[in-house]
């Protein structure tokens, strides 16, 4: 799969290079409006549906070799097993965006990215109390080898991960894969696939 983007200068020149491969001259810089109202974040979250990407980082604690998890703790699918992952950037190319937020919520820097897929993923809940609108959102998919020490959430005030885990593939295909939520099963077979055939 290929994880192709394209811009739309201001006369609307697609796609992102031209005909030599170089790319063409838009700054992305001016897509990001900054940190935006907390009353701002909470109408686009109830009226838009969300872009996200997740990614299953090939990592290990000790000797143990495996894709990480954490357990949420922020809705939406607070108290699940997940991957690192949340919403695009503005203003970011796609894997820099991911990049910078695996970077930010478990302190690994990703290589080798490989895209899997994505889904739309409707939610009952979302972060807001008393909200009465759940969560509705893309959530774009990749697998990648992470280098460095896992220390969770440097990104938010209030974290929204805790208790990494590394799982094996052993464990997933044993019996972990049922526990899981059906969007990260899909997504962690697939990422599995992939670390077994080509990054064993």
């Amino acid at each position: 799969m290929e994880n192709e983007e394209f811009r739309l200068g201001k006369d609307f020149v697609i796609p992102a290079n031209d005909a030599d491969g170089k790319p063409m001259p838009f700054d992305l810089r001016k897509l990001n409006p900054g940190r935006v109202s907390d009353e701002a974040y909470r109408t686009a979250r109830e009226s838009v549906v969300r872009t996200c990407h997740d990614v299953y980082i090939d990592t290990q604690i000790g000797s143990k070799r495996g894709l990480l998890l954490v357990v949420r703790d922020a809705e939406p699918a607070k108290g699940a097993l997940w991957p690192i992952g949340g919403a695009m950037r503005r203003g970011m190319e796609t894997e820099e965006s991911l990049r910078y937020l695996a970077r930010g919520e478990c302190g690994l820097d990703l290589h080798n990215l490989v895209e899997l897929g994505g889904s739309r993923v409707f939610c009952a809940k979302n972060p807001f109390a008393g909200s009465e609108f759940g969560s509705d959102e893309w959530g774009q998919n990749f697998y990648a080898i992470g280098q460095g020490k896992i220390d969770l959430d440097n990104l938010h005030k209030e974290p929204l991960h805790k208790e990494p885990r590394i799982v094996t593939s052993n464990e997933f295909f044993s019996g972990l894969q049922k526990e899981l939520h059906p969007y990260v099963q899909k997504y962690m077979k697939r990422a599995f696939d992939v670390m077994l055939k080509h990054f064993s």
